[in-house]
């Protein structure tokens, strides 16, 4: 398992979306030559004409299957750019991910890292997709279909409790950006988003509901718009294991406050996945921030516990990662 190659099984329904599914592609092609951006402009214009139903279907290297809206640029520009999503994550993802490892996926929306990790890890059971956008998660539960149920879908908040409602801020056109962080769910309302209620769940309370057996590692991918810290504060018992965090800091995020709770409050070692395949300890919260030099990026950072296995593979991918 790599997650950088995604090839295109077909796109439907009817001709036209066909057609529709060219026209993207052969843009894609043609942009990437040139090193031109725009290909979201070309997918903006060409979903305009289309029925909101059109899909192109894609497997992924480790055989799951990812469908995506014809006019959904947040996942169709990478995938047809690139073949891939945050390919220094999977890079990392490939050396530690087993068949007795689980995957915990925050943020899921429509289902990528979801479909991936249960096709690497291959037994049911073992990865949960928490999704808090009603309209992602229609497509997220769509995508474990397609996968015949090889992943749980939760509509939920994961969050520091459960059992409670809460409001997010949502706009399926702009879906990567829902957010129950009250800060920046006002932001996103100011930016004309509109308001869900959903119920909150822990982690801990996902782990212990509905992972099967014992998994020798727990991979937790954080990433929910600045609700970080909550989701982070609602996985102590999960944190305890031998567990894996991956979570955005993003540029804009001067003052890097969830790499500092993850840091200082949870005595966590932190790890940047550089392009390269080398994994870079961070030692402190500067290294981190020297890392950060783009204020529209969202920079991928891996956390877990000194002296846990997980830790010592991290170390070992910092040594020689051309040798990997």
């Amino acid at each position: 398992m790599t997650g950088t190659r995604a090839a295109i099984e077909r796109a439907g329904p009817g001709v036209a979306a066909r057609l529709q599914s060219i026209t993207i592609r052969s843009a894609a092609f043609a942009l990437h030559k040139i090193r031109k951006r725009g290909l979201s402009r070309v997918i903006a214009l060409t979903s305009h004409y289309a029925n909101p139903g059109n899909f192109i279907l894609f497997r992924l290297d480790t055989g799951a299957r990812l469908k995506v809206g014809i006019g959904d640029d947040y996942w169709l520009v990478p995938l047809l750019r690139e073949g891939s999503y945050e390919p220094e994550i999977a890079r990392v993802l490939r050396r530690v991910i087993g068949p007795e490892a689980a995957f915990i996926d925050c943020g899921a929306n429509i289902g990528y890292w979801s479909a991936l990790m249960a096709a690497a890890i291959g037994r049911p059971g073992r990865v949960v997709a928490i999704e808090i956008a009603r309209d992602a998660f229609e497509q997220l539960a769509t995508n474990a279909q397609l996968n015949h149920g090889a992943f749980e879908c939760v509509h939920a908040a994961a969050w520091d409790h459960s059992g409670d409602t809460i409001i997010v801020a949502v706009d399926p056109s702009r879906h990567s950006w829902s957010s129950a962080a009250p800060e920046v769910r006002a932001q996103l309302e100011e930016a004309g988003f509109g308001q869900e209620s959903v119920g909150t769940i822990t982690v801990d309370d996902v782990s212990s509901k509905y992972l099967e057996g014992d998994p020798s590692l727990v991979v937790l991918k954080v990433d929910v718009e600045g609700a970080e810290i909550n989701v982070l504060r609602g996985a102590q018992r999960t944190l305890e294991r031998n567990t894996l965090v991956v979570y955005e800091d993003h540029g804009r995020e001067l003052g890097s406050e969830i790499s500092s709770y993850v840091l200082g409050d949870l005595g966590l070692a932190v790890f940047y996945p550089r392009p390269s395949g080398k994994v870079e300890r961070m030692q402190d919260l500067s290294a981190i921030q020297s890392v950060k030099v783009e204020r529209a990026t969202g920079y991928n950072f891996l956390a877990c516990r000194e002296g846990t296995p997980v830790y010592s593979q991290l170390t070992s991918l910092g040594a020689d990662p051309g040798r990997r």
